[in-house]
Formats: C-alpha cells, structure tokens, sequence
C-alpha cells in the first residue's frame, strides 16, 4: 500500500501598497534579501521575526523591521506594508 505524501503548502499572493515595491528595491541588497525572506515566510502562513501589526490601516496589514548588516540603526519599513490577499480578518 502506498502512502499519501502530504500537499506542500501554497504560497499566497501578495500586495505591495502605494511605493512600497519601489521603496523595497532602494534597500541595500542585504536588506533586500532579508525582508524576501521575511516575506515568504508570511506568504506561507507564517509571521515575520519582527513586525509590528498596523490595525489603522487594515486586517493583516504589518510593519516587517529589518536591522541592517552594519547593525548602525533599525531600519522601519513603515512603506512596506502589505496585505494578505484573501485572508479574512
């Protein structure tokens, strides 16, 4: 008898607000990569490491912190909010 291989979870689609996208490609690359990650692992039902949830402007809606690699200062991504599509609150 054959065993059933459990479905790989789906990536959910995601929504850049306003200039958020734009204001993403300006980070420096390490950056970059780090909030990609922090983005995925939320697109794959997850939570960021460090968020901060923002319920004035909607369900689902955060703030992902990254700090940057010199560790100088935190960097807010306050622009780079993004919705869950399809999520109810």
């Amino acid at each position: 008898m054959q065993r059933k291989r459990p479905k790989a979870p789906q990536m959910k689609p995601l929504e850049f607000l306003g200039s958020s996208r734009d204001d993403l490609a300006r980070m420096p690359a390490d950056v970059r990569h780090e909030i990609g990650v922090e983005l995925m692992r939320v697109q794959f039902g997850g939570q960021p490491t460090d968020f901060k949830p923002m319920f004035a402007v909607g369900a689902g809606v955060c703030e992902i912190r990254v700090r940057d690699a010199s560790a100088k200062a935190d960097i807010e991504l306050a622009n780079v909010r993004y919705r869950m599509i399809g999520e109810k609150p």
